[in-house]
């Protein structure tokens, strides 16, 4: 009786997953893991991860005790850090606690009724919100220690050649609206668009400002690949080789090659296109366990909880790497932990942080304006799946760094021309350069019907959308994931801002990928050669 209702439950839960972020079905590829199935088998492993494997050994749990003042130290000078606000910050995530007052104040009192208007419409249309949400609340509450990523300040300023287009006008729901009018329900936080190099436009609610960093979430993806590639154009990484030859402390785990089970090794580039074979529903499972036993380890000084790689180790295997797309927080944070395995080694930097590397490898070298946050767990291990804070104009920046094929507005190429190419390459019917369901981890845009670009995407549905027919980026701050119709939304407001710009092709086609020209060879890029690769002694 017990196993029926599990599996009950099972089914429950995961009809209520969001498909696109399951295993995907193709004719061409063994037909994906029974969801059901796989959630009743992972059970024992999430109250393992939760209770057993939570508790340290006699001696991590003495030594706990023994540095319990320090540790208690960090997390007291932690909360005291985020009581202590910056002029455009109350919390890390969250502006002002006065401005946000007034201008939801100021939205609820409108003589217009604009933002009750537009919420009821949308309802109306089946598309249902956090109606009176002011801010993400999730950012609150997820509490671990940030460490800065440094910017440049001798950076140049971003262009600009502001225009006003409060007033552009798109159809939604069946109506007319205004750009104006789009921010006025309250659950975006901040717009910005470029065009042509230069930044046109943005606007802001929710006491947000130009100077107030949102936590992106998994647009933080899509600069943790990028780093990735960045360590490939200097000969730091192969991605055809298996993330064991990077991670040692990863043999004998899922990640690892199991013969037994007739598993292969997962290589880089399984991960970078989350076909890992790992098993991961990002909510309402791993992401929210892992947070919180990350939260707890950091809290208790390693009394209790885990830290970001122990949690990493413990992951199940439910396919093939390379056999199916599942979208997975854990494969960027091993990436990022590749990433920190590499760099720390002397001849390649010593680096001891993540947010030095990622400050001095990208956010200086594109021309950040500001300094961004990351977070990091008790041991300083970065949090580099969802984990970033950054400002409107830099992500605006950070979309324009790969609009113009990975150079910065200088002339610097930061990630390497051919890598951006790969990172929104989804065409997988090409042997010598395979691409993935997601790319290397940027998202279609639209992620539906015809694809004008490339996303950035993230919880909240955070956007930074690139359209390189249309010289355009645009940036999208949300702060209610439960706004289904959000996406679409934001792709009518983006669209009618290109018409508006100029841009008169209504729907641009993304060209297909195309390799290098013979003097810039490209790097093996099919995951399925040499799937063992040689290890690292």
């Amino acid at each position: 009786m017990r196993k029926g209702m599990l599996a009950g439950a099972a089914a429950g839960l995961s009809m209520a997953l969001a498909n696109p972020y399951l295993a995907i079905a193709d004719e061409d590829r063994p037909p994906p893991p029974n969801e059901q199935q796989i959630l009743v088998e992972e059970v024992p492993a999430l109250a393992r991860r939760s209770t057993l494997l939570s508790f340290p050994d006699q001696e991590s749990a003495l030594a706990a005790l023994a540095t319990m003042p320090d540790g208690g130290q960090d997390v007291i000078a932690m909360h005291l850090g985020r009581l202590h606000p910056t002029r455009h910050e109350f919390l890390p995530g969250l502006p002002p606690l006065v401005d946000l007052l007034v201008d939801r104040g100021e939205k609820l009192t409108d003589p217009d009724g604009a933002h009750l208007k537009k919420n009821l419409e949308d309802m109306g249309n089946g598309q249902f919100g956090i109606m009176m949400l002011p801010v993400d609340a999730t950012t609150a509450i997820v509490i671990l220690p940030t460490m800065t990523v440094e910017s440049d300040p001798d950076a140049t300023p971003l262009p600009e050649e502001r225009v006003d287009l409060g007033g552009v006008t798109y159809e939604f729901n069946g109506g007319e609206r205004t750009v104006d009018t789009y921010m006025a329900d309250g659950a975006t936080n901040a717009i910005g668009f470029m065009h042509n190099g230069k930044y046109v436009y943005d606007d802001f609610a929710n006491g947000f400002d130009p100077e107030t960093r949102q936590q992106v979430w998994s647009v933080t993806k899509s600069t943790t690949t990028a780093m990735v590639g960045i360590a490939e154009g200097e000969g730091l990484v192969d991605i055809s080789k298996p993330i064991t030859h990077y991670i040692p402390e990863l043999i004998g785990t899922a990640w690892d090659a199991d013969p037994v089970n007739g598993w292969r090794a997962t290589t880089v580039e399984d991960i970078l296109q989350m076909e890992s074979g790992t098993y991961w529903v990002d909510v309402p499972i791993h992401q929210p366990e892992e947070l919180v036993l990350m939260g707890l380890d950091f809290h208790t000084n390693g009394a209790y909880g885990m830290t970001r790689n122990d949690y990493l180790k413990e992951m199940t295997r439910v396919a093939q790497p390379g056999d199916h797309y599942r979208y997975n927080s854990g494969d960027t944070q091993v990436l990022t932990w590749m990433l920190e395995n590499i760099y720390a080694r002397p001849e390649n930097g010593g680096y001891q942080s993540y947010a030095q590397l990622l400050s001095d490898k990208l956010w200086k070298p594109a021309g950040m304006e500001s300094d961004a946050l990351i977070m990091v767990d008790r041991t300083g291990a970065a949090f580099a799946s969802m984990g970033l804070h950054a400002t409107t104009k830099d992500m605006a920046r950070f979309g324009e760094l790969f609009r113009n094929g990975g150079k910065s507005l200088d002339g610097r190429q930061v990630v390497p021309a051919d890598w951006v190419a790969r990172s929104h390459n989804y065409d997988r019917a090409n042997p010598d350069h395979q691409g993935g369901d997601r790319g290397y981890m940027w998202a279609k845009f639209p992620e539906s019907g015809d694809t004008w670009g490339y996303s950035a995407v993230g919880y909240g549905h955070q956007r930074v959308s690139v359209v390189p027919d249309w010289k355009m980026v645009g940036v999208r701050f949300g702060n209610d994931p439960t706004d289904l119709g959000a996406p679409q939304e934001f792709e009518a407001v983006y669209r009618a801002i290109a018409a508006h710009l100029g841009e008169n092709n209504p729907a641009p086609g993304l060209p297909a990928y195309v390799a290098p020209r013979p003097e810039e060879p490209a790097r093996p890029t099919n995951r399925r050669r040499d799937p063992q690769g040689p290890r690292r002694p």
